[in-house]
């Protein structure tokens, strides 16, 4: 959905010489996410159910994103 809000911020924010590796490492940390997530899945669901899942999801989510908040602030990128 973020998809081309996050490669505007990658080439902004990266150095051109490390695009490649930034691209290379965002590719991984996606892939792995959607890796764990498929495995605990199936467990998820049948220990607290299908609501709880996505209780648990929407909080880690939100956690997530209220981490990456404090830790970096809004990122302003200035004009080309």
């Amino acid at each position: 959905m973020s998809d081309i809000t996050i490669a505007t911020l990658r080439q902004a924010l990266a150095a051109s010489a490390d695009t490649v590796a930034a691209m290379r490492a965002y590719m991984v940390m996606n892939n792995r996410g959607l890796l764990v997530g498929m495995l605990l899945a199936p467990g998820l669901f049948r220990g607290i159910g299908v609501a709880g899942t996505i209780c648990l999801c929407g909080m880690a989510i939100r956690f997530t994103g209220m981490t990456g908040m404090l830790r970096h602030g809004a990122v302003q990128v200035a004009p080309a």
